[in-house]
């Protein structure tokens, strides 16, 4: 029996010495291309990912949902009671669509793994299982019931996955969210914008630009005015818009009588996200003939850092200086899976692997933080720290 104190050495130990082989699965998910409109692929993934954790005694099962056809992971320790549960949550979908090996290959070199995925996500899902492999071999079973979610549609929104991960995130004592850590030095995110879509849509009145520009009201020019006060509302960092897409019009000699444009805004604090939107939906246009039209919402809230959720960071910290590192904190502008869990249980994002790239052609993953990375994982899931965590709620 290993003791409290021997506790966060053993595990490291443990995965330290077998650091080559938590690297050559992280290579093996990686060579296992899975874009997210590709039902077969994430299912020959979801097949690697269940014989690992059928060997760990855990039971798979699957949510199917109605469009894409492609499975949602769930698993937990077989024969388990769900009275006090955890969450781990990942997805098996990534931005690279099929044949993308062929130019970016899977490979090990100079100390890291490479390849599409394997920093978002791929290699974070690998050390999961290693830390469910370290706490099993070592005889170390958590008081509260780790559980493991992985969708097959985060790189798209979450769309599908949504409903399946707020039931399970409900009642959840806390959640650990699989994404990748930031920076060389793998700091968390505590800290994630949230993120809404909307449409400027301007109605004018067409015309011939010569021949009758009074009668003509220029849509263009009406949504131009539009977007530069719209552009007055941002307030970086806490708040930023993007345009992302501006079109109208049809000819150099004909008044514009339609354009429109796409908004991304995104927001560190939720109480920002109302005020944004009734000032987008009271914007007029400065020729009365000319009509606005205003569409669409938020997609994710923000990740804050809340009392139950700076909980978990101090908690994480302290593990991390028994295994011998210090930890660090960041805040991001991009959107996961813990900015919807975050509303509903305590949350902490960026346990994966430490690396760089994401969504590029440099992606990799730096396979000698990787034990160390696997070893905080284990040690939250064996805390049984979370009272505090949930009063703050």
């Amino acid at each position: 029996m290993i003791s409290a104190g021997e506790q966060a050495p053993a595990i490291l130990a443990w995965l330290r010495a077998r650091e080559d082989l938590l690297a050559d699965l992280a290579l093996a998910l990686t060579a296992c291309e899975s874009p997210t409109d590709d039902v077969q692929a994430l299912e020959a993934i979801a097949e690697l990912i269940r014989e690992e954790l059928e060997s760990l005694d855990y039971k798979c099962c699957a949510y199917q949902p109605a469009a894409s056809g492609a499975r949602h992971m769930i698993a937990s320790p077989r024969g388990c009671r769900w009275e006090r549960y955890q969450l781990m949550v990942g997805h098996l979908d990534t931005v690279w669509p099929i044949g993308t090996l062929a130019s970016m290959p899977a490979k090990r070199s100079a100390g890291s793994v490479w390849g599409p995925g394997v920093f978002d996500m791929k290699g974070g899902i690998a050390q999961m299982l290693f830390a469910l492999r370290a706490l099993k071999c070592l005889e170390l079973e958590p008081t509260i019931v780790p559980v493991l979610f992985l969708n097959t549609d985060e790189e798209t929104g979450s769309c599908e996955s949504w409903p399946h991960l707020r039931g399970l995130a409900r009642d959840a004592q806390r959640a650990f969210i699989l994404e990748p850590a930031v920076g060389s030095r793998g700091a968390l995110k505590t800290a994630r914008m949230g993120v809404g879509y909307f449409n400027i849509e301007v109605h004018g009145i067409g015309a011939h630009s010569g021949l009758d520009p009074q009668r003509g009201v220029s849509a263009v020019h009406e949504l131009t005015n539009l977007v530069g006060q719209i552009l007055r509302f941002a307030d970086p960092p806490e708040l930023t818009i993007n345009v992302g897409v501006i079109h109208g019009g049809t000819r150099h000699n004909v008044t514009a009588e339609h354009a429109y444009a796409q908004l991304e805004v995104r927001a560190l604090r939720n109480e920002h996200m109302p005020v944004l939107q009734t000032r987008l939906s009271s914007l007029k246009t400065t020729d009365r003939r000319a009509r606005v039209s205003i569409s669409g919402q938020w997609d994710r809230p923000a990740l804050e850092r809340t009392p139950r959720n700076e909980h978990l960071w101090t908690l994480a910290r302290g593990q991390a200086r028994a295994l011998g590192f210090e930890l660090e904190q960041a805040t991001v502008g991009g959107a996961s899976d813990g900015n919807l869990t975050s509303t509903l249980c305590p949350t902490l994002d960026g346990l994966g692997s430490v690396g760089e790239g994401a969504h590029a052609s440099s992606e990799h993953i730096l396979v000698e933080h990787m034990p160390a990375r696997a070893a905080l994982l284990a040690q939250l899931l064996l805390s049984d720290d979370v009272a505090d965590a949930q009063r703050a709620a």
